[in-house]
């Protein structure tokens, strides 16, 4: 199965961004309890050698994940990790339970310029 496709909420460069709360459910559309789960999101781009670059991690950076019932919250970044160049950038969220990984969701983030630090 694909993961869903939907883009994360813009975010002006050098803000704080987030939280983002998702939530699960499986096929039957009851809650799918994440609470023991393994959860990775990262944000890439393509560098200028065609190689593709994590710019963004959640939870191996200073910000985490917190996990309840069936809610996955991507903790506020600080404006000092927003700092990434405008444009538009690729992500992907994993989740790990029981052993099992699957890709739910995948899409982009905008960055949009600033105008301060011109």
């Amino acid at each position: 199965m694909l993961p869903a496709q939907t883009n994360l909420p813009d975010v002006y460069r050098g803000d704080s961004y987030g939280p983002i709360l998702f939530k699960f459910y499986d096929l039957n559309h009851d809650p799918l309890d994440v609470t023991m789960a393994s959860v990775e999101c990262c944000v890439g781009n393509i560098g200028e050698d065609r190689d593709r670059k994590i710019v963004l991690s959640w939870p191996s950076t200073t910000h985490g994940i917190s996990l309840s019932a069936n809610i996955v919250t991507l903790e506020v970044v600080p404006p000092e990790e927003m700092k990434m160049s405008a444009g538009i950038y690729f992500y992907d969220l994993q989740v790990t339970i029981d052993g099992y990984t699957r890709t739910y969701l995948r899409g982009n983030l905008t960055v949009v310029d600033e105008v301060t630090d011109y």
